[in-house]
């Protein structure tokens, strides 16, 4: 069942349930104050009745104007019939029968419908000088009940129209109620075959409606926001795989095409060193990849083990392993270092500065000169390496950050590279809590670097530092 109909049953049943009740107590309320103001008005005028003859009674008037009074009173009297004097005087049957048991002083009263209608019948019974007289009144009722036979069917009219009109205003109320869980229902069906963008209108006010709407426009967004990252995500990996499995292939293959060359045919000596030279680069090469897929493999957790190190001395290890890359590119190596304690997993980050140097060393010219600089900036060490070389658009300086992309890939891959050098140098800075940030310009050259934790001062008797 839709919630529209449920809605609507649940508001009819209440309206007419509601409606059709109260009104018939209220008319029957009326009609119980009426049938009850009519009943009174009998015993009062039995009451005087009994009264005045008690009283002509004693007054001992002579019998024929004893009799007149009699049948004075017996006359119609406010609506009501009485009749005073013996059984034989009582009208109605039931009285006679009643009147039979009544000990003089009591009363009996019913409300009787026969075929004449509906009445009201009271017997008093009396002692004057010895003998029972009765006084009987009787009410009759039958336009009482007429007319609440009448009000009741002028009722059953007014209820009726007001359930036909009640049925068109609850149809189109909870139709208008409903009609925002659809369209949260349609929206979630068209997000379900892949319509991410569908939103649902948000109504004003702060009714559960308009707070579902929100809420689901907000979980819309989210929804959305995550497929886009897992299809991003895909992307990456899938650039990853291929990328991965070009540039195993192009050295496998080479290797392979020359150690088959070496095998099968007698080679000069000049041609053998030559084969046997690119088996060897590809080789490396080959090995470099693998190390540096392991370490991405490896930094995939989300923290490390951060130990106070000084940066001069940290920056004085880096200079000395990256010595032979200045002198076999031939370009000059700087390295200026603030003295600082900072913390740092320091395997690591001789490796970010490690991969930074490569990369300006390769993309420098013979004679260029690079920086490795080590300074304090904004509360943390900043550590960065500069080259002059030719340097990279935009577009290029938005991706460098992704695994086996490289700017100039026939350069990069003469100098042994694949791609992820940096890739892995991102893992690092994030580990230690900073982005890994680049600057660059066409024919200007590169600055990368990223900013570390400085340590704590020493407290107390001096702790034996890390060395790098």
């Amino acid at each position: 069942m839709k919630f529209a109909v449920k809605i609507f049953a649940a508001a009819y049943f209440a309206v007419v349930v509601t409606f059709g009740l109260g009104g018939c107590a209220m008319l029957e309320a009326g009609f119980q104050q009426s049938l009850t103001a009519r009943q009174q008005q009998a015993a009062s005028s039995n009451d005087a009745l009994c009264a005045a003859y008690h009283t002509v009674s004693q007054a001992g008037l002579p019998a024929y104007l004893a009799e007149g009074f009699r049948k004075q009173v017996s006359s119609d009297a406010g609506g009501s019939t009485t009749a005073v004097g013996g059984l034989d005087a009582l009208q109605n049957e039931a009285g006679r029968l009643q009147a039979q048991q009544l000990e003089a002083g009591s009363r009996w009263a019913c409300l009787m419908n026969t075929q004449a209608g509906w009445t009201y019948e009271m017997v008093s019974c009396l002692l004057e000088n010895g003998q029972k007289v009765y006084v009987e009144t009787t009410m009759d009722l039958t336009d009482l009940y007429a007319d609440r036979a009448a009000s009741y069917r002028l009722y059953r009219g007014v209820l009726l129209a007001v359930a036909l009109a009640s049925s068109g205003l609850l149809a189109l109320t909870s139709a208008r109620l409903a009609r925002p869980l659809g369209r949260v229902s349609e929206a979630a069906r068209r997000i379900a075959g892949g319509e991410l963008s569908q939103r649902v209108p948000v109504a004003r006010g702060q009714d559960e409606v308009a707070l579902l709407a929100r809420d689901f426009n907000q979980m819309a967004d989210a929804v959305e926001t995550q497929v886009a990252q897992l299809g991003a995500a895909a992307r990456r990996q899938q650039d990853f795989v291929g990328n991965f499995t070009h540039e195993l292939k192009t050295p496998l293959t080479s290797i392979i095409g020359y150690a088959d060359m070496l095998r099968s045919y007698d080679l000069p000596a000049a041609e053998r060193r030559e084969a046997a030279e690119y088996i060897y680069r590809e080789g490396r090469r080959l090995e470099s990849l693998s190390l540096h897929l392991l370490d991405l493999l490896v930094l995939e957790k989300t923290e490390c083990d951060l130990q106070p190190v000084q940066a001069e001395h940290l920056c004085a290890e880096v200079e000395q392993a990256t010595g032979f890359l200045a002198k076999k590119y031939g370009v000059a190596l700087s390295v200026r270092c603030q003295p600082a304690r900072i913390l740092v997993e320091p395997t690591l980050v001789k490796t970010l500065l490690y991969n930074l140097v490569d990369n300006a060393c390769k993309a420098s010219t013979t004679g260029q000169k690079v920086v490795l600089r080590g300074r304090m900036k904004d509360g943390r060490y900043e550590l960065s390496v500069r080259d002059y070389g030719r340097g990279m658009a935009p577009e290029e300086l938005s991706r460098i950050n992704e695994p086996f992309y490289m700017v100039d890939k026939s350069r990069a891959r003469s100098q042994g590279g694949a791609g992820l050098g940096l890739a892995l140098c991102k893992r690092i800075a994030a580990l230690h809590g900073s982005p890994l940030a680049f600057a660059s310009r066409p024919g200007e050259g590169t600055l990368a670097g990223f900013a570390a934790q400085l340590a704590p001062e020493k407290a107390g008797p001096p702790h034996e530092e890390v060395q790098p």
